[in-house]
């Protein structure tokens, strides 16, 4: 539908005659055909008459005619003709003075005047008046007069009219706006009830209207366009359109771009039948969260899978590859999203910036990973926790050029090391081990643990990162056979970092490069090489060392060891799948196959394996035959159990 810009709302009464129109066909022999008769109405020529502009009648349109309260028919809406007109046929006369109730859209459940529906969408698109309901006063046909009248529409809705600007964040692309209501208002969208035979034709006020029927607290619009530099700038762009129950109301007001989230709150705000009210939106007043810091198509992941959880108890389902298909090297699903901060004015010199999570900027993020821009007036700063308040200092060779702070939000903490470049062994697919929710409602300290692929062709810079600020002294490397320089796959077994080596029995040293070679699941089972993997790796974590935990891919024996981890911390079955799935997001290491929940097609889908291991144990909960497993198959003492615990949990809440 086009699109006019609106400014002001005008609501339309009309009472209107119009021509009618009889036909009677010659009866073919032997056959009886029913009469017809056709009535025929102009329509104005828009479906909503907002002041001089509009939103216009298309050829597809349909508009419910009620006649006389008995039955309904749609009635195509004629645009070759002019004026427009509407046109309708049955198979009795409708005599003059027969009162005619007329409403859009047409909705052919609609069989009985009295229980005529009308619908606000809780989802609505693209900037038009689609989504709303409109009545047309009543009218009486007036029969072979000659006479052309119009029928008119009345809004029965509330339009929002959306103008989105912002001093600091223009330029950035709008893709939702969703308006809230607080718990306990009436529904402001939905399926409402309208009794047409209830309107006085005299009083366009008087819309029998009965929202009863609505069902959803929230009405979200889909539309794209561009953040505008200031007000007068967003009026001048096209007005982006909302549709709403009529009703007062206090909620919110989301705002998602490109970005960033933004929200606002509003208290007792009226929103008129038949009314436009604009809301001036400046983004520099609003809270705003970055958007979730997991790439677009992970973070849909995670929400999706939030939002529709695993079933433990069957392992046919996957919903990965709906997500994750996309992933290739220039689609880089395996890093994280910026948080971008921007300053005045370009600035020469040192840059550099600090990321705390206090406002007296005494708890720093050492791991905020800085990349300034070229005319250094921006930076992104990566490897932040998510869903945190944080604040900021940006400086110039030290002197301040800026300070604010912003919000996080996501699921993961997906890391970037040091701009790591595409490919074999370059540490992709890393992630924080930390933020797992357990089943006590406590969740997995952040900077302890991370996985992810071999290292093996890491710049000293990056190794430097690694090392220095994630603070990596234990490289556990699952890699079988070593050898003193890297392959060229990363199969092989390589100290990247430089570590010292650590004696593979002695599970008394937990500094260094591990020696441990895992080729089989038999190798992931063995109790004296995977038990003195957890318990080199329970003691190092107990002890404040940073560890890194990889394979080649680090997906399947690294999924194997991280499972372990996970389950005896308390996290759920489910989302111990879900971080599984994570690293088919990766496809740095050449063609990584999908890594999906139960499949066992191939023999390195380890995973899976540990899974079953881990329920074929004695125990009420998934936690319980994690622990049993871990210390009476694999031997580790079950101390290790609880100090592990003790260091990697969040206190609870």
């Amino acid at each position: 539908m086009k699109k006019y810009q609106v400014r002001t709302l005008m609501a339309l009464l009309a009472i209107s005659t119009l021509l009618f129109s009889c036909t009677v066909k010659e009866p073919e022999p032997q056959v009886i055909e029913q009469q017809r008769y056709e009535y025929r109405f102009s329509i104005a020529e828009t479906k909503a008459f907002l002041n001089d502009d509009g939103v216009f009648w298309e050829a597809d349109d349909q508009v419910g005619l009620f006649i006389g309260g008995g039955g309904s028919a749609a009635a195509d809406v004629d645009v070759t003709t002019t004026p427009k007109t509407i046109v309708f046929s049955t198979g009795q006369p409708v005599s003059p003075g027969t009162m005619v109730y007329a409403y859009y859209p047409f909705q052919a459940g609609n069989a009985d005047v009295s229980a005529a529906k009308i619908t606000i969408p809780a989802v609505q698109y693209g900037g038009s008046l689609s989504a709303m309901p409109m009545a047309g006063i009543p009218f009486s046909v007036s029969q072979g007069n000659g006479n052309s009248g119009t029928v008119h529409f009345l809004n029965l809705g509330s339009i929002i009219d959306f103008r989105i600007y912002s001093s600091k964040y223009s330029g950035e692309q709008i893709e939702s706006v969703t308006l809230a209501v607080s718990a306990g208002a009436n529904a402001i969208s939905g399926e409402a009830t309208l009794d047409l035979t209830a309107v006085n034709p005299a009083d366009g006020s008087s819309l029998a209207l009965n929202w009863s029927g609505g069902v959803a607290s929230s009405v979200k619009l889909v539309q794209s366009g561009t953040v505008a530099a200031n007000k007068d700038a967003a009026v001048a762009a096209g007005s982006m359109y909302m549709v709403v129950a009529p009703g007062t109301y206090s909620g919110t007001i989301t705002i998602v771009t490109d970005g960033a989230t933004y929200t606002f709150n509003f208290t007792d705000k009226e929103f008129e039948a038949n009314g436009l009210k604009g809301f001036n939106m400046n983004l520099d007043n609003a809270t705003r969260i970055p958007l979730a810091l997991e790439s677009v198509k992970m973070a849909e992941y995670l929400d999706y899978t939030d939002e529709n959880p695993y079933d433990p108890d069957d392992y046919s389902i996957s919903y990965v590859s709906q997500f994750s298909s996309t992933v290739s090297s220039t689609n880089r699903l395996d890093m994280p999203r910026p948080v971008t901060l921007t300053w005045a004015s370009s600035q020469t010199g040192n840059m550099s910036v600090e990321v705390y999570y206090d406002a007296a900027r005494t708890q720093a993020e050492p791991m905020a990973y800085a990349v300034f821009s070229t005319t250094a007036n921006s930076v992104d700063v990566y490897n932040l926790i998510p869903n945190r308040h944080c604040y900021y200092t940006i400086t110039a060779d030290g002197t301040t050029v800026g300070s604010g702070d912003f919000y996080t939000s996501g699921h993961r903490r997906i890391i970037n090391v040091a701009g790591s470049q595409y490919g074999n062994a370059y540490a992709n697919n890393c992630r924080d081990f930390g933020g797992l929710e357990t089943t006590d409602g406590r969740r997995i300290k952040y900077g302890k643990i991370f996985r992810g692929t071999n290292m093996d062709r890491t710049t000293q810079a990056q190794q430097d990162y690694i090392k220095q600020v994630m603070g990596v002294e234990l490289d556990v490397d699952l890699r079988s056979n070593q050898v003193q320089t890297p392959s060229s796959d990363g199969s092989k077994m390589f100290n990247a970092l430089g570590l010292g080596q650590i004696p593979v029995k002695d599970t008394t040293v937990y500094r260094g490069h591990t020696q441990e070679t895992y080729s089989s699941i038999s190798d992931l089972t063995n109790k004296s090489k995977m038990g003195a993997t957890l318990t080199r790796i329970l003691s190092a974590a107990s002890n404040d060392i940073g560890i890194y935990i990889h394979c080649k891919v680090g997906a399947d024996r690294t999924g194997f060891v991280c499972l372990m981890l996970e389950a005896i911390l308390g996290v759920r079955q489910e989302l111990c799948d879900v971080d599984y799935e994570l690293t088919s997001f990766c496809a740095a290491t050449g063609t990584i196959p999908l890594r999906e929940r139960g499949n066992t097609s191939q023999t390195y889908y380890y995973y899976p394996l540990g899974i079953d291991r881990i329920n074929q144990r004695p125990g009420a909960t998934f936690q319980e035959k994690a622990i049993d497993y871990v210390v009476n198959v694999l031997g580790v003492p079950a101390v290790k159990i609880s100090e592990f615990q003790n260091c990697m949990l969040e206190p609870a809440q």
